[in-house]
């Protein structure tokens, strides 16, 4: 999202929109390796030599390789595809059981397990622990869990919210969010709480005990419709979890709706967690799930209508503070919630629809399915919402090359090869060379230029690429450089000796740039150093969708989802600790950055006299919440990402 005159913009997502496109996989790599960066002092960061998250990967393909190999489709909701995903799931868990059995019998803790992207475990382990999992059959590698760092102060400043904020004085005053969701920690310092976790701790979520925490200026109301013990897909073992038991009592016992509501109005101060894209809004918290982990709800459409009866004036159940004109008024709602393949798309339309002319602005994630053809849900999908799909925000470190050419020195993102394939950077220090074209570096060719003490330049088609760097250092050349099939990196991997010069990949079109000024006949010096470690932000991948964001078109054929916002990696407060705050991705993300640029657009037209009161957006001589969305949409980058 950019900002222009004050208005603003947003990315649009057009339907078949995909992120950068990636690079097909290689053979089924095969190494076993307990990487030294691991184990070795000089990076372990655990504190008096305790434990630390390392990822176990297996050697076993992933259950959507075993898919996409026995001739699977993508989307394929049929009875046969999803008995035949069921198999392969309990397949890839059996596969797993004798290494969960061995890391547990070791005393690490595992924190999650991988079937689907990858195969294996986040491990929390001690070096002795590691060691002795290294020896168990079928583990192919053991590294370091990657840190994500990004946060909201990038992605306020990014989608140009600080500048209507800090330079307009837009910050949401007076509008209202009702964030239907998991609930609220009220007592977070974010949302004007008293930032004591312990007051979250003695907090019975069943019950309002007092008025002390809440309702507040900051939180105005709100209602749970689910109870502690509710999960509508609890199923008939579970009875008693399928009928909630309301109360007033909006208290977030999972987390979620506390991250999202931060992301669209944490006030400033708060020393951890950045303020929120609407930092004087007022959230309304509407509790849809219950505290059961993992539970659905089939509440949603109970708080759209609970929004649209305050609107309309009705007396509605639990606690808000009056507006000005004695209305609980809700003027935008978020709901970071869906169902896939738009599956009730027909009954939410017209809930949407009346929520909409009731005057709120309704913004919606458009699900975290992936790159499947009207996978994007409900209730986003409605004709009357806005769908939100997620981007990746700025922040995004990755390793860096130097070249020159033409007495200029560019800075080039990069991936440094795996320690299994080559020598590591940080034991070289640093390697500078001219650059020369090789060819394709397969073992049955001829090289086409001299590498020797030099850096060879390959593309990535033809055989596996350790073979390839292989290949270069035998004929003596000082590092390798591989440009990828597209746009998006990966780390090297080796299944066999390992090399001692450096190798990196970088962007094709990057090395199709190198490429070509050396044909013309330029020399290009290349410099790899130790300091461009994680040195550069990735900017390729800025504002490129997600890859697990669900896409359009919608059921029916709508063109959905309607903009895309930061979704991935995004630091917002954590539900319980007070004033700390926790690192997200999904789509969830991304729907409240729109819903909080909503809310800074409510306010702008209040103040201008663009709306017929401070009451409810209906349109009569004034802005309508749906010009609201209308202005959003339009005035958004109209860029597509055409990988």
């Amino acid at each position: 999202m950019r900002m222009r005159h004050g208005a603003v913009l947003l990315l649009l997502l057009t339907a078949l929109a995909v992120g950068a496109t990636q690079p097909a996989r290689s053979a089924e790599p095969d190494f076993s390796v307990i990487g030294p960066s691991i184990l070795s002092s000089a990076t372990w960061t655990a504190p008096d030599g305790g434990p630390m998250a390392v990822v176990v990967s297996l050697s076993q393909p992933t259950a959507f390789d075993l898919y996409s190999m026995r001739g699977g489709k993508v989307g394929d909701a049929s009875t046969t595809a999803q008995a035949s995903l069921d198999s392969i799931y309990s397949s890839v868990a059996a596969d797993q059981a004798p290494v969960r059995e061995l890391i547990e019998s070791t005393g690490a803790t595992i924190i999650s397990t991988y079937d689907t992207a990858a195969n294996g475990f986040l491990v929390l382990a001690t070096r002795g622990q590691i060691e002795h999992i290294s020896r168990a059959p079928g583990v192919r590698s053991i590294y370091r869990a990657p840190e994500h760092a990004p946060a909201m102060k990038d992605v306020v400043p990014h989608v140009g919210a600080e500048a209507v904020i800090e330079d307009l004085g837009y910050t949401g005053r007076d509008v209202r969010v009702a964030v239907i969701d998991t609930g609220i920690d009220y007592t977070h310092k974010s949302f004007g709480g008293s930032g004591k976790s312990q007051d979250y701790a003695n907090n019975d979520p069943d019950k309002l005990e007092n008025k002390r925490h809440y309702p507040s200026s900051k939180v105005v109301g709100g209602w749970d419709f689910a109870g502690t013990r509710y999960a509508s897909n609890a199923g008939p073992s579970n009875p008693d979890l399928l009928i909630p038991k309301p109360d007033p009592d909006p208290l977030d016992q999972l987390g979620h709706g506390s991250h999202v509501s931060g992301i669209i109005a944490a006030e400033r101060g708060v020393n951890s967690v950045h303020y929120g894209m609407a930092p004087d809004a007022q959230i309304i918290a509407l509790k849809v799930f219950g505290g059961v982990p993992r539970g659905a709800t089939n509440l949603t459409n109970d708080a759209i209508e609970w929004c649209i009866e305050a609107n309309l004036g009705r007396e509605v159940p639990g606690e808000c503070i009056p507006d000005d004109n004695g209305l609980c008024r809700v003027d935008v709602i978020n709901m970071s919630l869906g169902a896939g393949f738009a599956s009730d798309l027909d009954e939410t339309a017209e809930i949407v629809q009346r929520a909409t002319e009731a005057g709120i602005v309704v913004i919606a994630s458009s699900g975290n399915d992936g790159d499947v053809a009207f996978i994007t849900g409900t209730p986003g999908a409605s004709p009357y919402a806005i769908s939100v799909a997620s981007t990746w925000p700025p922040g995004e470190m990755t390793d860096m090359i130097k070249v020159t050419y033409d007495n200029l020195t560019f800075e080039i993102e990069a991936m440094e090869a795996h320690s299994s394939l080559s020598k590591q950077m940080k034991d070289l220090r640093d390697v500078r060379a001219d650059l020369v074209w090789m060819g394709s570096g397969c073992p049955d060719t001829e090289p086409e230029g001299d590498v020797k003490r030099r850096i060879a330049l390959l593309d990535s088609i033809g055989c596996p690429l350790d073979e390839k760097v292989r290949r270069a250092e035998e004929e003596g050349a000082s590092g390798v450089l591989v440009y990828a099939p597209g746009e998006s990196l990966s780390r090297m991997t080796s299944k066999g000796d390992k090399v001692d010069i450096p190798a990196f990949m970088i962007r094709h079109s990057d090395g199709m740039n190198l490429r070509d000024k050396l044909d013309a006949g330029s020399q290009v010096e290349a410099r790899f150093s130790a300091q461009y470690k994680n040195a550069l932000e990735r900017k390729s991948i800025i504002d490129t969708i997600s890859g697990y964001s669900s896409r359009g078109p919608s059921r029916g054929g709508v063109l959905k989802p309607d903009l895309s916002a930061p979704g991935t990696n995004i630091r917002a407060p954590r539900a319980g600790s007070g004033t700390g705050a926790v690192t997200q991705s999904g789509t969830s993300m991304a729907s409240p950055v729109v819903a909080g640029a909503a809310a800074l657009l409510v306010q702008r037209v209040r103040d201008d006299g663009l709306a017929l009161d401070e009451g409810p957006l209906r349109g009569e001589r004034g802005v309508s919440a749906q010009d609201i969305e209308a202005m959003l949409v339009n005035t958004a980058i109209p860029q597509v990402w055409r990988g």
